[in-house]
């Protein structure tokens, strides 16, 4: 059974999940002592992709993730930018892996200059638009699923932190793709190998290396994401956001018309 899980904008320590509401800046947790500074919301100020209005913002993300994924995660806001993030991050990884079908058609000779070649690369556009939805699929998955386990663990885990965390470790499959297409490649330049000389029993696995070596290099990326959905959960299942700002009252709704005038 789920535990209690507090209300997502409850302050709450960022280590151990007390609620600290009401508590000055300068305290510590009354449970575990870290400070309450330390749990603000203003402490998550974004990742690169958040924060940054230049072109590099989705390679620094990616970059940051691959390097530092826990430290990335400490800093990365709920509030923006998931959706665009793991749009951008998926695209790019569909890409590569329609790249990867070209490159298999190609080095295997069944395509040649001009109209087939122009033939393979609308079904370039074919493969990369399905591993799109698939990866976008794949991924929805994963953001129901911690928000299934989170809570029944204690974990705060909204559907906003869910989908953040998820944008994020995107990469992973990126990573996935990029691997599997020079899997691919190398695979090929093991088979023709076999083709100039005897390998005894490497023979078979050399010849099936253009299938294998790409398919362990997608199970590999799916095993990256995974691990780091699980590092986000650890390092954002606390996490806190800013409190909606409350709408003045004295200022009536742009729907709701003015009274009349009494003035004659």
């Amino acid at each position: 059974m789920p535990r209690h899980v507090p209300n997502e904008y409850v302050l709450l320590c960022e280590r151990c999940g007390y609620e600290i509401e009401g508590l000055p800046a300068e305290a510590n947790c009354p449970e575990c002592g870290r400070p309450v500074a330390e749990s603000l919301p203003a402490t998550r100020y974004g990742s690169p992709w958040q924060t940054e209005h230049s072109k590099g913002r989705l390679v620094r993300t990616w970059w940051s993730m691959l390097r530092r994924p826990r430290s990335t995660f400490d800093r990365v806001s709920v509030e923006t930018g998931a959706s665009d993030l793991q749009s951008w991050t998926i695209s790019h990884a569909s890409i590569v892996l329609g790249v990867l079908w070209l490159l298999g058609v190609v080095l295997s000779g069944q395509v040649e200059p001009g109209t087939e070649l122009m033939l393979a690369v609308f079904f370039l556009y074919v493969i990369a638009v399905l591993s799109f939805a698939s990866l976008a699929f794949l991924t929805a998955i994963e953001q129901r699923g911690i928000r299934f386990w989170g809570p029944r663990r204690g974990w705060r885990i909204t559907p906003a932190i869910a989908k953040v965390i998820c944008a994020h470790a995107s990469v992973g499959w990126l990573v996935g793709s990029v691997l599997a297409v020079a899997g691919h490649a190398l695979g090929w330049v093991l088979s023709d190998m076999t083709n100039h000389g005897n390998y005894g029993i490497l023979r078979g696995p050399m010849q099936l290396a253009p299938i294998s070596l790409p398919a362990i290099a997608l199970i590999a990326g799916m095993l990256h994401f995974e691990i780091l959905v699980y590092i986000g959960m650890t390092r954002m299942k606390f996490a806190n956001r800013p409190r909606p700002t409350p709408l003045d009252a004295s200022v009536p709704p742009a729907s709701v018309p003015s009274p009349p005038s009494s003035d004659p």
